[in-house]
């Protein structure tokens, strides 16, 4: 399968097309989309957070007060999750957010992505100017935006004077990753790409 994106110089002026060959095709619904998305969340998350129960708490051993002749509630520990200091009643603990996703299903995750969205991404040409100012930025941004929106910027680390002139820029995110992130994407009313990092598209480069 074959998609044609367009690609367009930093003063806003068109330079030609890009064609992606892919192997596979757009799948007919959204299922794999679907898990990409999750896979890409997953992998965002750390699972580190940890809280401790009324076994994780220091002490406890003995009976804090007698049981009767106090007017108080019965206790036989301080670590009941009840009073202060105690443990928490079903906290987060840690656990692995380890997912898996076969490479067949990512690669047609990402045709699908790249079909369904292609009237709304847009290829940059990556060039290194120190001169490039925000408002140059802002104005390539708002000549290719067909209605108002967010944009997604994904850059790669060379692009270092794109970025500084793009992230103060308002509803704008920028991204060095290694892959299109599928939520962003979806959301945003426009995604600016970098010819160097067009390997987040997948496929393969055709001129």
């Amino acid at each position: 399968m074959e998609i044609k994106l367009k690609k367009y110089n930093l003063d806003g002026s068109k330079d030609g097309d890009v064609l992606l060959n892919y192997d596979g095709k757009p799948s007919e619904n959204t299922h794999q989309l679907h898990l990409l998305r999750t896979l890409q969340k997953k992998i965002r998350q750390q699972g580190t957070v940890l809280v401790k129960g009324r076994s994780d708490v220091r002490g406890g051993g003995a009976k804090p007060y007698a049981q009767k002749g106090t007017g108080r509630a019965r206790r036989g520990t301080s670590r009941s999750p009840l009073i202060v200091g105690g443990g928490v009643i079903f906290g987060p603990s840690m656990r692995s957010t380890r997912y898996k996703l076969n490479k067949k299903q990512i690669s047609s995750a990402k045709i699908d992505l790249v079909n369904r969205n292609s009237d709304k991404i847009v290829i940059i040409n990556s060039v290194v100017d120190e001169s490039l100012k925000t408002k140059d930025v802002a104005k390539l941004i708002s000549s290719l935006l067909l209605e108002k929106g967010k944009v997604q910027i994904v850059l790669d680390k060379s692009d270092s004077s794109f970025e500084r002139a793009a992230r103060n820029l308002k509803n704008v995110s920028i991204q060095y990753s290694g892959h299109l992130d599928v939520e962003k994407t979806i959301q945003c009313g426009l995604t600016l790409v970098s010819t160097s990092c067009l390997s987040v598209l997948g496929g393969n480069l055709s001129e």
